[in-house]
Order: C-alpha cells, then sequence, then structure tokens
C-alpha cells in the first residue's frame, strides 16, 4: 500500500484519504458527545417530520438554523415534555433560566403573591 501511514506503529490506510487526524477526529466526538449534539440532531429531525407541512413554506435550512438558535438561546424547552427538559445540563439550565424569568416577580415582591400561590385548596 502506497498510500499508508504510520503512527506509532499503527497502519492508517484511510490516513491519505482524509485531511485530518486520529486526534482531531476523536476530540470532535468527544466533543460532540459532551454537548450532546447527537440528542439536539434526533430531536430537529423528529420536529422537522412532524412539522413538514409547515415547513415547506420556508425551507429546511432555515428549520434547522432557526431550531438550533432556539438552543442556543435557550427556549427550545418551552411546551416541551419532562423527559426532554431533564435530557441535557443544557435543557435544564434552559428551564430553570426560563422559570426564574417568569416567576421572578413573586420573589421581589417579597412574596406577595404567595398567597394566590400557596392558597389552601377546598373541596366541596
Amino acid at each position: 500500500m502506497s498510500c499508508v501511514r504510520h503512527t506509532a506503529g499503527l497502519v492508517w490506510p484511510w490516513a491519505l484519504q482524509a485531511p485530518y487526524s486520529l486526534t482531531s477526529v476523536s476530540y470532535s466526538l468527544l466533543f460532540a458527545a459532551q454537548r450532546h449534539v447527537l440528542t439536539y440532531m434526533e430531536d430537529a429531525v423528529s420536529q422537522l417530520l412532524e412539522n413538514r407541512e409547515d415547513i415547506s413554506q420556508y425551507g429546511i435550512a432555515r428549520f434547522f438554523t432557526e431550531y438550533f438558535n432556539s438552543v442556543r438561546q435557550g427556549t427550545h424547552i418551552l411546551f416541551r415534555e419532562f423527559s426532554f427538559v431533564q435530557a441535557t445540563p443544557h435543557n435544564r439550565a434552559s428551564f430553570l433560566r426560563t422559570f426564574w424569568r417568569c416567576f421572578r416577580t413573586v420573589g421581589k415582591n417579597g412574596g406577595k403573591y404567595s398567597s394566590i400561590c400557596c392558597s389552601p385548596v377546598t373541596f366541596t
């Protein structure tokens, strides 16, 4: 094999076919795993398939752009099931930020609204 690269005693026949090293591939896979990229890709494709009629109006590329912008902004967890919110650390942090934004007035008003939230319920 003329296109074989020897690295630390290992033979990689594909080494000259790809412009990246094994370490860059390893780091890329590690990064993808740490950031739960597969979770978000699966969810994006699932959302795409569920809403394919609506998406045909503005295109798949725009859908993916908007989806990953919502992931970056933390709004992707709105109106989602608990299992999705719980799935990744980013989802949990996004939920807590959103929850805090929605209910921070309760804390700022010194519990003024706590009687509304915590009033006893009576059943008749």
